[in-house]
């Protein structure tokens, strides 16, 4: 998306309009073609759009006349059309014109994100052939659309009213109803097209009100909370800017950062960045012997960050520093019936095989928290991929605040890093007392939620970088752009372009070199 930035300078103080161009195999010449009218994509950058190219493959071809005549190559597009995520992240989406389009109309995943964007209440545009697309997609009940007359039957099938059918002797201007905007003769309506698409955007207050909520209603549906320790002042400031300029509808939630009383964030530069980024700074005390055990100390943190949210929003989640946003989190907002969701660990370490007796570790926490053993179920670890008993990651967490669980995981830690028997138990087990915190909360967590109640937020969240090379292959993701978070670990896996140990596309990579070098 180099040419992004040349847009940019065009930019009016509007929000920026984020825009993703879907093209197929054999794509049409008016896309990039260099004639006496500006091609689509100058056309558009010319708004001051950031746009996205995203196709099936990785490389595709020009039509045959555009390789012909034009003398265009192979085009290789930021994303590739598995990877897109969330369609909430744009505001527009174009289907550019193109010979076929076999790849993108045959493609399931990709009819189901431009259903997800037309429920979303998402512009979408089809150029020539792409009406197709959205007839097969099924978002064309009731609208009215220009599409040529061969596949006439296609988009009645669908629901369509064809206001032309459309031959190179009548005139078919473009047709922006519902949000959907068509033309033909993508070379004579390609201006013309173009500023239809982008009135249709502007006008469209919906897109403003998905995109940016009222600030009451995004507080009562979710806020962020997050522990910095000490050291941790960037990593906190790293995860806000990335909720804030790839959350969509939630990048503007409120965020909590808690730190100790000694923390550099009591004042100083990160402390005014964060601020500006519009981060409440909360410090807090603890136990102190939860704050002197492995770990334990995030415990008192999203206790305090629990207690603050209550009453003031659905759902808390409760997040490592270590966190980057990729993508609109929306599975963050818990569904009716969900008082909670979460991630397995990465690795099975001092968890519970499914298929083994529970450890006497286990057995001394189910007891201690009368766990109902009918409550119990099986999870699958992140990275070893070992079937176990609910074992939750602590650094990603979505809790309802009303059902205090983080204030009693905090206070049962206190409690049971007083008993010895447990204290002596873990400590037989390799790490066992490093994540005794992390079992002490999966205990809490099945001894008060009950296990229809719960929910395991898609593998995409909480995604270890740091062993990317060990998580299989058929799970490992392609790029940054196919994940919703990130952990990180430590800031050595991604300084002086260590990031690139899962490659990143377009804005994605930008922002990371940005940050990171490389």
């Amino acid at each position: 998306m180099s040419d992004t930035e040349a847009g940019k300078s065009a930019a009016t103080e509007k929000e920026e309009v984020r825009a993703l161009l879907v093209l197929d195999d054999e794509y049409g010449a008016n896309f990039l073609i260099e004639d006496e009218i500006p091609n689509i994509r100058t056309q558009l950058l010319r708004y001051g759009w950031e746009l996205t190219t995203a196709a099936v493959q990785e490389e595709i071809r020009p039509c045959p006349w555009g390789a012909r005549n034009a003398g265009q190559t192979s085009f290789r597009p930021d994303l590739r059309v598995r990877d897109l995520g969330d369609p909430g992240r744009y505001d527009v989406i174009i289907l550019l014109p193109g010979k076929s389009q076999a790849k993108l109309r045959d493609d399931p995943g990709f009819l189901a994100f431009l259903r997800r964007a037309a429920n979303l209440g998402r512009v979408i545009a089809a150029w020539c052939r792409s009406g197709r697309i959205l007839a097969k997609a099924g978002v064309l009940e009731g609208v009215r659309i220009v599409g040529k007359p061969e596949y006439r039957a296609e988009y009645e099938a669908a629901g369509a009213f064809p206001a032309a059918t459309g031959s190179r002797e009548e005139t078919c201007p473009p047709v922006s109803d519902r949000g959907i905007v068509t033309t033909l003769r993508s070379k004579f309506f390609r201006t013309a097209m173009c500023e239809e698409i982008r009135k249709t955007v502007e006008s469209s207050v919906p897109r403003l009100a998905l995109r940016r909520p009222p600030p009451k209603s995004r507080a009562s549906a979710l806020s962020f909370a997050v522990y910095a320790r000490k050291g941790q002042e960037f990593e906190a400031r790293i995860l806000v800017e990335s909720l804030r300029t790839f959350g969509g509808v939630l990048g503007e939630a409120p965020v909590s950062i808690l730190f100790p009383t000694d923390s550099p964030l009591r004042e100083g530069p990160d402390r005014e960045l964060l601020s500006r980024l519009g981060a409440a700074l909360i410090p807090f005390r603890g136990d102190p012997k939860v704050m002197a055990h492995p770990l334990s100390d995030k415990s008192a943190a999203a206790a305090e960050a629990e207690r603050r949210a209550d009453g003031k929003t659905e759902a808390l989640a409760w997040l490592d520093a270590d966190t980057i946003f990729l993508d609109e989190p929306g599975d963050f907002l818990l569904p009716s019936g969900i008082a909670l969701a979460g991630r397995p660990v990465h690795h099975t370490l001092i968890g519970s095989p499914w298929d083994e007796p529970v450890s006497p570790l286990w057995e001394l926490l189910y007891e201690e928290e009368s766990v109902p053993i009918a409550n119990v179920f099986p999870m699958v670890t992140t990275v070893d991929r070992r079937r176990i008993r609910p074992y939750f990651n602590a650094g990603c967490l979505v809790v309802r605040p009303d059902r205090r669980i983080l204030r009693t995981w905090y206070a049962e830690l206190a409690r049971l890093l007083r008993s010895p028997g447990l204290v002596e138990e873990s400590a037989k087990i390799p790490r066992g007392s490093l994540f005794l915190h992390q079992a002490i909360l999966s205990a809490v967590i099945l001894s008060r939620i009950p296990k229809e109640q719960i929910a395991e937020l898609p593998f995409r969240y909480n995604y270890p970088l740091a062993l990317h090379r060990h998580c299989p292959a058929d799970l490992r993701p392609e790029s940054w752009n196919a994940l919703a978070t990130l952990r990180y670990d430590n800031l050595e896996n991604l300084s002086g372009g260590g990031w690139k140990t899962l490659p990143a596309q377009g804005v994605t990579a930008r922002w990371l070199a940005e940050r990171f070098g490389g």
